[in-house]
């Protein structure tokens, strides 16, 4: 008789793509073969292709039900996963009573997967937790442990780049920042010496003076075999107790080069104090082999400049205040106080470095700006007050630094219209200042190559800088197209010439393209 297994695979495959998740969940316990088939066609019912290269969505269970035949089952199920390449999860889950800290449940599903790897390169952690109580000693040590567990054990397992996005907080009001007084200095000195061995969290309380100060650790196994080369910290609660003992002791102890943090103050529940005790530390732990920081979502400009200020040894850095209004939250008292940089190299939005240049600041190793633009669904910016600032900004920096617009895309704006089909704008004064770029830099969705129609904002773009020889093109891949090209049509590359004659150098993600004469 001919057995179930000597089916040919090609077949199996067939048949196991027409099974419900569930079945192929029960499944995998069968055999290697089964597990192998199973857990692959489940992980594909998922979209998944490659199990060393997975984004999954992580829901939390209502206690009590059964867990569903969700993409990190598939992977706990795999036998044959045994190192990844990248691993996202996007955990979503909510506050509620009587049920501990939200996130135990899945967070020790992914510490079981990642317990059973050998090694991972990547990995993503983004938190949407909604909902704020107050956890009792018994569900904050319950969730502190399972945290510190999940974040030590990927460490252990040879990651490189561990990127941590949170919007919201960890552990809600379950640590206080007690506001410094002058007028308690003999209580602030008693606590001080009662907490000295947590120094300096002395200065947070537990809600109400209630509760035991309890705190993340960073295991030593994990300090010996920090591999971090890039950190994402995407959350301020990181940076204050219970999180923050963690944080800084395994930023201190990496060799990190790149280092994204973000800086979103809340209006309420963060003061002038306690930011300053954040930064503070915050300096002491970055250690000296960062050359890259990206600073995300600033709310207040002129402290984050000043504890940029505080590292010297960086040589890039890359500004995305996206919520950011000029002069909205910061004090005008601070802006008389000199800032000096010491970056090679900078990267904002225009209207950012427009507003940080105005200011007592300077850059004495300062050689190259990536001065970027965002061109929106309904709006543009407003070319003759840019090309104003522009001039203001060469004079500030200088004729040593060399300054590269970056312009960001997704579609066409209806004032773009007509440099789309290229009629420039009647104005001598953007023209002299725009023509004085000799390259741009040209960033948007894969998408624009899709069709001439999408194509014309590249080329409405390419209409406003006449005098450019070099254009980089970095477009975003997108899940329609698989995999993503790295050459342009021959038409592609012959309208943009005709757009822009001057242009010898045409780079295109990373690969430089064929000029055609």
């Amino acid at each position: 008789m001919v057995g179930l297994l000597d089916i040919p695979v090609e077949i199996m495959q067939a048949i196991l793509a027409c099974l419900p998740a569930d079945s192929l969940l029960d499944l995998s316990p069968t055999c290697c073969l089964l597990n192998h088939l199973s857990t692959s066609a489940l992980l594909e019912h998922h979209g998944i292709r490659d199990p060393t290269n997975c984004t999954f969505d992580l829901y939390n269970d209502t206690p009590g039900t059964p867990s569903k035949a969700d993409a990190l089952s598939a992977l706990l199920a795999g036998l044959h996963i045994k190192r990844m390449k990248f691993l996202q999860c996007n955990l979503k889950t909510s506050w509620y009573w009587g049920g501990g800290w939200p996130a135990s449940q899945p967070l020790r599903r992914l510490h079981r997967l990642i317990q059973r790897l050998s090694s991972i390169d990547e990995v993503v952690l983004s938190f949407d937790i909604y909902g704020a109580i107050v956890l009792d000693d018994a569900d904050l040590k319950s969730g502190i442990d399972i945290l510190q567990n999940l974040l030590n054990m990927i460490i252990t397992k040879s990651c490189k780049v561990l990127r941590i996005i949170n919007p919201a907080s960890f552990f809600e009001k379950s640590y206080i920042f007690n506001q410094p007084d002058s007028r308690s200095s003999i209580t602030q000195t008693f606590r001080r010496f009662v907490h000295r061995n947590d120094s300096p969290d002395w200065q947070y309380k537990r809600d109400n003076s209630k509760g035991t100060r309890l705190f993340l650790t960073c295991s030593p196994a994990a300090l010996q075999k920090v591999a971090l080369t890039e950190i994402e910290i995407d959350a301020i609660s990181l940076f204050t107790p219970p999180c923050s003992n963690w944080t800084f002791t395994m930023l201190k102890q990496s060799r990190v080069k790149t280092l994204t943090v973000s800086l979103t103050w809340p209006e309420s529940g963060y003061t002038p104090a306690e930011r300053s005790l954040i930064l503070s530390r915050l300096v002491a732990a970055v250690p000296a082999s960062v050359k890259f920081l990206r600073v995300v979502k600033v709310t207040h400009i002129l402290e984050t400049l000043g504890f940029i200020a505080q590292l010297p040894l960086l040589d890039t850095l890359d500004f995305c205040p996206w919520p950011w209004q000029v002069g909205l939250l910061d004090e005008s008292t601070t802006t008389s106080f000199p800032i000096v940089l010491n970056m090679k190299t900078m990267c904002s939005t225009a209207e950012m470095l427009f507003f940080m240049f105005s200011r007592p600041l300077t850059a004495p190793r300062l050689r190259e700006i990536f001065l970027a633009f965002h061109i929106y669904k309904e709006e543009m910016f407003n070319i003759t007050t840019t090309a104003t600032s522009i001039a203001r900004l060469r004079d500030s920096v200088g004729p040593m630094v060399d300054i590269l617009p970056a312009v960001f895309m997704d579609s066409v704006p209806p004032p773009m219209e007509s440099l789309c089909d290229g009629i420039q704008p009647i104005c001598p004064i953007w023209e002299q200042e725009f023509s004085k770029f000799t390259a741009v830099m040209l960033v948007g969705q894969i998408t624009l190559l899709d069709s001439p129609n999408t194509f014309r904002i590249i080329l409405g773009v390419l209409t406003l800088f006449s005098g450019i020889s070099g254009l980089l093109i970095k477009l975003r891949p997108s899940p329609k197209v698989d995999p993503t090209p790295i050459h342009l049509e021959p038409w592609m590359v012959r309208a943009i010439l005709n757009r822009s004659p001057n242009i010898t150098s045409i780079v295109f993600n990373k690969v430089a393209q064929r000029i055609i004469s």
